[in-house]
């Protein structure tokens, strides 16, 4: 009895601790106005840019805008691994999102996801903007503010895995 007891405390710690790794990666995102976006080029070296965010949803999944004639959507085209790089901007922290991009060019996905002050880069948004959906895999995050922190020995932070 006290072994399955046991047990259930170690499941319900794992999960409030899983419940704690998400809600922190969230808010790292959702406090960050850029990160980095970074996607492999034809001979396979990774390509970051910064770029412009927009809030992210309990699912994880990232929405970002660009020009349909860029190289990300090139290559994105190519290759649909990307990582995502934020910054903590308390600079304690960072948040890292390997996964898989998605070109959409859906205008009424285009008219949802939608940011004030794009005009200016998308005057036409059904011919100047496209979209990237990024559905994440693993996240791995650092915020010494939150008491996340990397392991001694090795530095690895803590690993989030997703299933979407």
């Amino acid at each position: 009895m006290i072994f399955l007891f046991q047990q259930l405390s170690f499941a319900q710690h794992t999960n409030s601790e899983e419940d704690r790794l998400k809600t922190v990666a969230l808010e790292m995102m959702n406090h960050s106005s850029t990160c980095a976006l970074i996607t492999l080029d034809k001979n396979n070296a990774p390509v970051a840019r910064m770029m412009q965010t927009t809030p992210t949803a309990n699912d994880f999944i990232i929405w970002l805008a660009t020009n349909p004639k860029t190289r990300k959507v090139e290559q994105i085209t190519v290759n649909e691994k990307v990582s995502l790089y934020y910054s903590d901007s308390t600079e304690t922290g960072y948040l890292s999102v390997q996964g898989k991009a998605i070109l959409v060019n859906d205008l009424e996905t285009k008219k949802a996801h939608w940011k004030e002050g794009w005009q200016a880069f998308y005057p036409n948004m059904e011919t100047d903007m496209v979209l990237i959906k990024i559905i994440p895999t693993e996240i791995e995050l650092v915020s010494y503010v939150n008491g996340i922190i990397s392991k001694e020995e090795t530095w690895a932070a803590s690993k989030l895995k997703l299933t979407n």
